[in-house]
């Protein structure tokens, strides 16, 4: 999973420079009232590297020499909402597949440096207005198969903590839309 827009509208606050790659688990559970159409809820956890802002990958580069790392960085993303899919050829050997998702996102960013006691957390919290995917799915007992999708939100409020005492909580004034891009397989049971 791959970031990619404005986290907000202030200068130069890319998704990018906050998250970096991501690698997201996500479960989706639902039913199909006929075979073309499912209808279900998603819940999406996704773990990863820290962004590409200079002053903090400046950071969370081990350089020392004790093969330890004193300065640790990390992010992720919890996502949650409810999907419908259209699956073109639900009885045939392989199954593609356009689905539409729509819900609600938590991104976090941590820093926490062990010898100086020190920790820093921000989490933004927004709308997910559309995760667009499509796939195609192997069908036998199980099915496979690969995806993309692309995620279309924009976060609302954020927090910031700082040695687990929180230092602000509130809405962001200037708000922008950013995308995540997913590629990946999945396994699909009772296909």
């Amino acid at each position: 999973m791959f970031p990619a827009g404005r986290a907000s509208g202030a200068p130069g606050d890319h998704l990018a420079t906050r998250y970096s790659w991501q690698v997201p688990l996500t479960v989706d559970l639902g039913y199909k009232p006929i075979p073309q159409l499912y209808l279900g809820a998603y819940f999406g956890f996704s773990l990863g590297a820290e962004g590409n802002q200079a002053q903090v990958e400046s950071w969370c580069v081990d350089d020392d020499n004790d093969l330890e790392n004193d300065i640790t960085c990390s992010s992720h993303t919890l996502r949650a909402g409810l999907a419908v899919q259209y699956h073109l050829a639900p009885g045939a050997h392989w199954n593609p597949w356009v689905g539409y998702g729509i819900g609600v996102e938590a991104a976090s960013q941590s820093i926490s440096d062990r010898p100086r006691g020190r920790s820093e957390s921000t989490t933004s919290r927004g709308v997910t207005f559309a995760a667009l995917s499509a796939g195609a799915d192997l069908r036998h007992v199980l099915g496979f198969g690969p995806y993309g999708q692309v995620a279309i939100g924009r976060f609302n409020s954020t927090r910031t903590e700082i040695n687990d005492v929180e230092r602000f909580d509130g809405s962001i004034d200037d708000r922008a839309l950013h995308y995540w891009l997913e590629l990946g397989l999945r396994m699909v049971l009772r296909p």
